[in-house]
């Protein structure tokens, strides 16, 4: 298990924001990444034995991405993103790429709201989703439907291509977790009407 949180040591030993621990022993393991700085990872995913975080230094508004062997916390020095223009608040992993959430990310090629990177190295894609409202509070794959909770609402997309789907949610304040079953997509956040009425008469 790795968690995620604002904290200098766990179990007794140095850890900083970052730690796994061994879900027998309730011991920390080997993984001991060194970041940036303190105070700064904002997420993460795991994939393959590495592990994708993402953050900022406390009060900066450029952010990073790096990834580090989930054995022993090395840094894997082929991949790498210092380039941010602001921090990514979600990682999906998606096949061979990963997709950043946020607001502006990226200061040389511009992506607004999601980017998708190579997980392989960093480098990034050409995949484009357009028209992504911001900041991107969460994503989830359902098939080849990649479903953003951005701004107030919900938005839907190819997972592949980046084209944008027909489905649609407008809510009046924002959404911040996604989930499927079946047919039925659940949303939680911090709002009281969904669809396109916001007078307290219902939502669709």
């Amino acid at each position: 298990m790795v968690i995620l949180g604002r904290f200098t040591s766990v179990g007794g030993q140095a850890r900083s924001d970052l730690a796994a621990i061994d879900l027998t022993t309730a011991a920390p393991t080997t993984f001991a990444p060194t970041l940036p700085s303190s105070n700064s990872v904002s997420t993460f995913t795991i994939q393959n034995g590495v592990v994708y975080a993402s953050g900022a230094p406390p009060l900066a508004s450029d952010g990073w991405i790096r990834a580090f062997s989930l054995s022993n916390g090395t840094r894997v020095t082929t991949f790498a993103r210092e380039d941010l223009e602001t921090v990514a608040t979600i990682i999906l992993p998606l096949g061979n790429r990963l997709l950043l959430g946020g607001e502006q990310m990226f200061d040389a090629v511009p992506r607004t709201g999601l980017a998708a990177i190579n997980r392989a190295d960093g480098t990034l894609t050409t995949t484009t989703f357009s028209g992504v409202a911001t900041p991107v509070h969460s994503l989830l794959r359902d098939g080849n439907t990649l479903y953003v909770a951005a701004g107030n609402g919900v938005e839907s997309f190819d997972a592949i291509t980046g084209a944008r789907a027909s489905f649609a949610l407008r809510t009046d304040g924002y959404v911040a977790t996604l989930a499927t079953s079946g047919s039925t997509l659940v949303i939680g956040g911090n709002f009281r009407f969904v669809g396109t009425a916001t007078d307290g008469s219902g939502g669709t």
